[in-house]
């Protein structure tokens, strides 16, 4: 399971009467639980801030400059819960060409299907892991973007805007999901 919390505070300044300047910080928590209820995942300190500029030359609410910065934090994927911590079996199968191709089963069923063996083929247990949870390495942090943009709005009649934007996102830490053994093992950390 994976709980996610997260707490903001923000605030506007007008510094002129067609000028304002926007500031703000968002706090979040993830708390990622294992298969069996335990904390596999606790990040407690992702703190954006976030800040932002505008400016109306019209002074009526009818055009808008603005520029603005922040980070996003993104919540860890709940791929992580089942695939690392829920306990991971692999199970390897072997089949015999020479049972399998050009036969069928007792009721009539294909063994194979274009070369490819079915339920009906006769298998045999090559190999089945036990459980292999996932690490995390210590103190691991959040992933977050930073974004930063720029535009123009203007309303050029009523009920009618026109604007040109340029956004830029950009990561500023990645979290991920690695295996130093071809995936028998997975530890999670910040590459």
């Amino acid at each position: 399971s994976t709980q996610n919390y997260g707490i903001y505070l923000q605030d506007k300044w007008s510094i002129l009467p067609n000028l304002y300047l926007n500031a703000g910080v968002r706090w979040e928590l993830q708390d990622m639980r294992d298969v069996l209820g335990r904390r596999a995942v606790f990040i407690w300190d992702n703190v954006a801030p976030r800040v932002g500029i505008s400016y109306d030359w019209t002074e009526e609410g009818r055009s808008r400059l603005y520029a603005s910065y922040g980070w996003f934090y993104q919540p860890l994927p709940l791929q992580l819960n089942s695939r690392v911590f829920g306990g991971l079996v692999q199970v390897g199968r072997t089949y015999r060409n020479s049972d399998c191709l050009g036969r069928t089963s007792s009721d009539g069923s294909p063994r194979e299907v274009d070369g490819q063996p079915t339920e009906y083929c006769n298998d045999f247990n090559d190999f089945t892991t036990g459980l292999t949870p996932g690490a995390v390495v210590p103190r691991l942090k959040g992933q977050y973007n930073q974004q930063f943009q720029i535009g123009y709005e203007q309303e050029v009649i009523e009920d009618l805007t026109i604007g040109v934007r340029w956004l830029h996102n950009g990561l500023g830490r990645a979290v991920e999901d690695i295996s130093p053994d071809g995936g028998n093992n997975f530890i999670i950390a910040n590459p």
